[in-house]
Order: C-alpha cells, then sequence, then structure tokens
C-alpha cells in the first residue's frame, strides 16, 4: 500500500514537473521571439533620449496592435520592459505596475549576451518581490546591441500549476506539491502556509538530497515536522536551481493499510474454517488420484512421455486424469518429431566443415562447431562478439552487396587467414537475419600462390629462353653469316680490280649492296642481342637504341638518364631493355606522335623508368584493345616484381610508369 501511494505521489510529480519545465521552456521561447521580432527591434533602435510625440505615438500603435492582444490571450505575463541605455519603457498588463527597474540593476551592469530569468528575490528594503523576471539582450540587423526586452511572470502563474487544494488532485486532503531553491526556501505557495514563498524553510532529508542532485522517495518529517510521504526531484530549468516536492501526510497514507489488515483477518479466519472443513471431507476421496498424477507428472518432466494413469472415475478428477493423458500422448509424439528434425539438423548443421553465423546487424544469433574450430573461439566467445571482429573485408561488412566474396578471418590469437564469404537474408523465428556461410580457403590460397609461382617461372624460363634464342641468332648472324658476307665483299673486290672499266658502275653498285646487307646483318645481330648492353650498360644502350630509333622512324625520342645504374643486373637490363623496344614500336604503330621521351632514373631502392609520347592516346581500360606489346610489358614487369601504370586518355598521349626493385 506504501509502494502505491509512492507511486502516485511519483506520478503525480512526473506531471508537475512536465509543467513546470515545459512553462519554462514557453517562456523562454516568447522572451526571444519578442527580442527578435522587428517591432522590438524598431522600438528600441529608436527610442530617443528624452519623450517625443512621434514615438509615443509609435509606441501606443504597438501596444493597440499587438501587446495588448498577446497578453490577454497568454495570461501569463504582468509587464514589459525595454531598455536602451538608461532609457526605459514600460508596458503593464495590470493597472499597478509590480515592475521596478532597481529590480534588473546588475543586468543592466553588463551587456548580456543571452536571454536568461531571475529568481523571485528580497529587495534591499526587505519586501519579497514576488516576479520571474525574463530578460533577452535585443540585437539590430547588423548585429549590433541595441539594449533588454524583459517580460515579467507573477507568483500566481506558478502557483496555477504547483498549488493543489482539493482530494481530486489525488494527493488528498494532506498531500501538497511545492518548489524550493537552492537556497531551502519555498518558491511556491504552500498548501498549508500563506506567504511562504521566500519565507518558509525547507530543510528536510528529501530537499537536502534532492539540491545534491538526487531523486526519489521517503519518509521523514516535513517543515512543519509531520511525518510525510515524499516523492522529489532535480527540475530541468535554464538559469534556476529548482527542485519539486510532492507529498502526503503518513497517517492518511497507512488508513487504507488498516483497513485492509483487518479485512484480511477476517477473510483469512473465514476461509481457513472453510477451507478445513471442505478439506476434511473430499481429502479422501481425490488424495490417491492427484498423488497419481503428481507423480505421473514428475516423469513426464524427466523426460517419460508414456506415463498414463487410469482413468478411475468419470468427475472432474477423471476428466483430469483423461486430459493428462491426452496430453502426454502428444508431447511424445511431438518430442519423438523435434527429436528426430533437431537430430538432422544438428548433423547436418556440425557435419559441414564451412563455418556458419547467423546474425542480426552484425550480431550472433547462432554459430556452428565449424566456425569455433576455425577461429579458436568457444561458442559462447563468439556469440560476444560482433561479426566484424573476426571478419575483415576492407569495408564495413553490413555494407557488402555481394553474395560472395573473399576477405580476411581473424582468429582468437590474432592471426589471419584467408576466407570466402557466402551470405544471404533467411527468415529466423519471425524475423529476418543474414547467414553466412564462412569458408576457409587457405589450402586455395597456397595453391593459387604456387601457380603463380610455377607461371611466372615458366613464363621468366620462356622469355630467358628466346634471349637465349636471340644470342644464339646473333652469335650466328655476327661470326657465321656476317664472316661470309665479310669473306665475299673481299673475294668481290679482288675480282672487280680486274674487270674492264666498263664495269664500273656494276661493280659500285654490286659493293654497295653487300655492304648494306652486312650493315643490315650487323644491325639485326645488334638488335637481337645488344653487345652495348652488356659492355657499356643499360644507360648506353636505351640511349642508342632511342637515337637509332629516332633515325629510322623520324620519331624524335629524347633520352635522359640519373643515378648510378651498374646496381641493375644483367636480367633488369635486359627485360628493361626489351620493355623499351616494345614501348618504342608500339609508339612507331599506334601512337602516331612526333616526338617521344624515355627517363632511366636510379632510386634509392628501385628503378624508374617513364615513357612518354604526344600521340593520340587512347583508353587504358578498352580489354578489346589488340596488340601484345602492352600484355609483354607487363609480364616483365611482373616477372621483376615491379609495378606498372599506364596513364593516357583520347588526343592527350600516354605516359607508362615501370617502377623495379634492385636485386643485385
Amino acid at each position: 500500500m506504501l509502494q502505491r501511494t509512492f507511486d502516485q505521489l511519483t506520478s503525480v510529480r512526473v506531471v508537475k514537473t512536465r509543467q513546470i519545465e515545459s512553462f519554462f521552456h514557453d517562456r523562454y521561447f516568447d522572451i526571444e521571439k519578442f527580442a527578435s521580432s522587428s517591432e522590438i527591434i524598431n522600438l528600441l533602435g529608436t527610442l530617443p533620449e528624452n519623450d517625443h510625440p512621434e514615438y509615443e505615438e509609435k509606441l501606443n500603435t504597438f501596444k493597440e496592435a499587438y501587446l495588448y492582444q498577446y497578453f490577454k490571450n497568454c495570461g501569463y505575463y504582468s509587464d514589459l520592459i525595454l531598455y536602451h541605455g538608461n532609457r526605459s519603457m514600460t508596458w503593464s498588463n495590470t493597472e499597478d505596475p509590480n515592475f521596478r527597474p532597481d529590480t534588473l540593476h546588475f543586468i543592466l551592469e553588463t551587456e548580456p549576451d543571452s536571454s536568461g530569468v531571475v529568481d523571485f528575490h528580497a529587495e534591499k528594503h526587505g519586501e519579497i518581490y514576488k516576479q520571474l523576471i525574463f530578460y533577452s539582450p535585443v540585437y539590430n540587423d547588423k548585429n549590433e546591441y541595441l539594449g533588454i526586452c524583459v517580460l515579467t511572470v507573477p507568483l500566481d502563474a506558478i502557483n496555477k500549476i504547483m498549488l493543489e487544494k482539493t482530494p481530486a488532485s489525488g494527493l488528498g486532503e494532506s498531500g501538497e506539491s511545492y518548489l524550493i531553491g537552492s537556497d531551502f526556501l519555498m518558491r511556491s505557495t504552500s498548501r498549508f502556509r500563506d506567504k511562504s514563498v521566500l519565507s518558509t524553510e525547507v530543510k528536510t532529508d528529501g530537499s537536502l538530497d534532492v539540491l545534491t542532485g538526487n531523486s526519489g522517495t521517503g519518509i521523514f518529517p516535513d517543515y512543519r515536522g509531520i511525518k510525510v510521504l515524499s516523492s522529489y526531484e532535480k527540475l530541468n530549468i535554464k538559469g534556476l536551481d529548482w527542485a519539486i516536492l510532492v507529498e502526503m501526510d503518513y497517517n492518511e497514507a497507512t488508513i487504507p493499510i488498516t483497513r485492509t489488515q483487518n479485512d484480511i483477518i477476517f477473510i483469512s479466519v473465514l476461509l481457513i474454517v472453510v477451507i478445513v472443513g471442505l478439506s476434511f471431507v473430499i481429502s479422501r476421496g481425490i488424495t490417491n488420484p492427484i498423488i497419481k498424477l503428481k507423480n505421473a507428472s514428475v516423469l513426464i518432466g524427466e523426460g517419460d512421455f508414456s506415463q498414463q494413469v487410469e482413468k478411475k472415475s468419470n468427475d472432474e478428477i477423471g476428466a483430469l486424469t483423461e486430459s493428462f493423458n491426452k496430453m502426454a500422448d502428444q508431447l511424445q509424439k511431438q518430442t519423438s518429431d523435434l527429436k528426430e528434425r533437431e537430430e538432422r539438423l544438428s548433423h547436418f548443421y556440425e557435419a559441414t566443415k564451412d563455418g556458419i553465423m547467423l546474425h542480426k546487424e552484425g550480431v550472433p544469433v547462432l554459430v556452428n562447431q565449424a566456425l569455433c574450430d576455425m577461429t579458436g573461439y568457444s561458442e559462447t566467445a563468439l556469440m560476444l562478439l560482433d561479426m566484424q571482429d573476426i571478419i575483415h573485408c576492407g569495408t564495413k561488412l553490413l555494407d557488402k552487396k555481394e553474395e560472395s566474396f573473399e576477405a580476411t578471418g581473424v582468429k582468437s590469437d590474432k592471426t589471419t587467414i584467408p576466407v570466402e564469404i557466402q551470405q544471404s537474408n533467411i527468415d529466423f523465428r519471425g524475423q529476418t537475419i543474414s547467414a553466412c556461410v564462412i569458408r576457409d580457403i587457405t589450402l586455395r590460397k597456397k595453391m593459387e600462390a604456387e601457380l603463380q609461382i610455377e607461371r611466372e617461372q615458366r613464363l621468366s624460363a620462356l622469355l630467358d629462353g628466346q634471349e637465349l634464342e636471340r644470342k644464339r641468332l646473333s652469335r650466328d648472324l655476327h661470326d657465321g653469316l656476317g664472316q661470309r658476307l665479310i669473306a665475299l665483299k673481299l673475294h668481290f673486290e679482288n675480282i672487280a680490280n680486274k674487270l674492264p672499266n666498263e664495269a664500273l658502275p656494276q661493280k659500285e653498285k654490286l659493293s654497295n649492296e653487300i655492304d648494306f646487307t652486312i650493315d643490315e646483318v650487323r644491325q639485326i645481330s645488334g638488335a637481337l642481342n645488344p653487345p652495348v648492353l652488356e659492355e657499356f650498360g643499360l644507360d648506353i644502350a636505351l640511349k642508342n637504341l632511342c637515337n637509332g630509333f629516332s633515325k629510322d622512324s623520324g620519331i624524335h625520342v629524347f633520352f635522359d638518364s640519373s643515378g648510378d645504374i651498374s646496381e641493375v643486373n644483367y636480367k633488369q637490363k635486359t627485360y628493361l631493355y626489351r620493355i623499351v623496344q616494345e614501348a618504342l614500336n608500339n609508339i612507331l604503330k599506334h601512337a602516331k606522335a612526333s616526338e617521344a621521351r624515355i627517363q632511366l632514373l636510379k632510386k634509392t631502392q628501385s628503378i624508374l623508368l617513364m615513357i612518354e609520347d604526344n600521340g593520340i592516346g587512347f583508353n587504358p581500360e578498352d580489354s578489346g584493345r589488340p596488340g601484345n606489346g602492352l600484355f609483354n610489358m607487363r609480364q616483365r614487369v611482373l616477372l621483376l616484381q615491379g609495378r606498372i601504370n599506364i596513364e593516357s586518355e583520347n588526343g592527350k598521349g600516354t605516359l607508362i610508369s615501370i617502377h623495379i626493385p634492385i636485386k643485385k
């Protein structure tokens, strides 16, 4: 009963708290609305130093057209005051204005930068000023300070919310609700004492507790010394440190308890007499069947659903026995079906080697043993984690739209494994959740890496074999065909000296053809295996290649090199040389360029090769572009464990950047 009274007091307190806080919120809204209105800004901005007829006429127009009707409809405010410098204008809603300018002396000394409220307070001469003063600074359109706008609210407005004198209010004959300030003085009129505002001190257990920031209930003497039930709470009001207390006399609250106790005692005695009599009459007839039902229920509770109780009568006990037997049969059948389904699902769920997690917005709902084995977590630990804690995929997992993707799994020891995720939405117990199948692809990734290494080794062997074949062809051309052509030239010159002068033109022509063939063989031999690459290094070989290309193609190629290139091994030299050959060949075939630039730069631990032309460019994403040049370049860069970047647009030329790590 006391708890019910506390609940009732707390309900009243909650309602009063909302009303008071809403009341103050609305007053703040009104004062800030007034201060920012064009009429107030105009009145303050044009407030003259002395009385002026035109200004008085403007002021009267504002009062009649707006202010009077607003105050009448609102019903809360007593006075409106505008301050501008040493000048003020006051308009009162009553015939006897309550506001005195000296109440705001501490506000007028500075320019407040925001709205506020002045509490009820005592004047210097001792009189209590029972008006709440809401104020707000006024600024013009240029954000210039004009003055202060003030609205006053009388104590009656607070009492209309707080003061209850009828039992219908929920506080009975002795209950009341009131407000106190941080000085423990009342801020609303007491139900039992007139003129209690700022004159009645409330230093009770409740007021001491609530002004430290706590809220709750309690039983203690109130400010009159009378034992009360109290519910209290700190108010959330800007600029005021107030609290609310709702109380009821303990004696009034316990009246229903005394009555109830007497009624319970009477009814209990009566029930005991009746029950004892009835029990004595019928106990012998129902004890045995009930005991049997109880024993059978215990066995069913232990999982033995084969229990049946013999029906010996057609009364309620007989009907109960029949219902019990039907229930046991249904339970046995349903349990058998559930066990069979659970067993099938469990076998399927636990037999799979893939981890399975059902989750709702990343929070696990169900996991299988395979996922525990995969991650090293126990099932309990997994249920406490978020999906993001064990799966990393570069972006937020819940934002992934793909049904299948690869990610990184994080184990309990913080090691990682590559995983493949397959996800979909399913219905589970009446709600839509996500189902994730998590497959460990460590072995597959290892095989893919081994295949990639084998592919690179085969490609490297193929390219190295091509280089060896080029060397052999170059050597055969130089040592075989080249030497034979030189011998042929010497033999021809011996014969030509014996020919008559009439054959001189044919002799010179044939001699030139032999020289041209010898040069052609040397060029082919040099292209297959440039000797300058081994003798003088990569930069000299590339410079000669660019000069020769410029001479043969008419495309001017600029070559720059920087740094010591001698650290580059022979394989890197050869591959870089072939890459430049491929690039120049592409420029000649496709670019329609007038000039190109080759730059070879030595970095700290890498070589940077840049190939640029001013040709027509192309779309690097066009997978249907013909030719193997770019493919061969990419393959060689891959074998050198480097990276290649191609930047090109139609009509804007092409820039190829290649970074190769130095391996001695």
